[in-house]
């Protein structure tokens, strides 16, 4: 007979093999934005693997960019296809003018009927450049929460975000068994 652990998020059940607790890296699958210019900088261009790996992208669609470049306070809501206990968030950054990134402010993560602000910092992320920040793996997360603000009139770019961790419980035992 073979076990599978139980998940229940947001009212739905998600079976996970039991074996299955080895870190599971993922980029987001779906994504909202509080403001989006639309086209190739709407809050969906955030999902999926990077479009601009390994450079300062100032002015290149494929990422999520606000619906103007002022230094408005911003939020964009990333959904996650599998619910992890999250042991890492990467957010790759651009702006332009590049010397605008480091627009981070805040990050909140969501599952499992908790919500929770797990980072508030200085961002000094550069221009083409991951923002990293590891967690302890104490929350099922399925939803990551960026708040965004530049500093000066900038426009500010997220290419795609990565959440890292294990669908299992941090003892490495899987939440219930059925």
């Amino acid at each position: 007979m073979r076990e599978l652990a139980v998940l229940v998020l947001f009212g739905q059940a998600i079976a996970v093999n039991a074996g299955d607790c080895e870190p599971l890296v993922q980029y987001a699958s779906h994504a909202t934005a509080d403001s989006q210019y639309g086209g190739f900088y709407a809050a969906d261009q955030a999902t999926g693997p990077p479009t601009h790996s390994g450079v300062c992208g100032t002015n290149s669609g494929g990422s999520w960019a606000p619906s103007h470049n002022d230094q408005s306070a911003h939020t964009l809501t990333l959904s996650f296809a599998t619910p992890v206990y999250a042991s890492r968030i990467e957010i790759l950054e651009h702006a332009n003018p590049s010397h605008a990134t480091g627009f981070v402010r805040a990050l909140e993560v969501s599952g499992a009927q908790m919500s929770a602000e797990v980072w508030r910092s200085d961002d000094e992320t550069e221009c083409g450049g991951w923002l990293d920040v590891s967690l302890l793996g104490s929350h099922l997360v399925a939803e990551v929460v960026v708040h965004t603000q530049t500093d000066m009139q900038a426009w500010e770019y997220i290419d795609a975000v990565r959440l890292t961790g294990s669908p299992c419980a941090p003892s490495g035992t899987p939440v219930s068994y059925t």
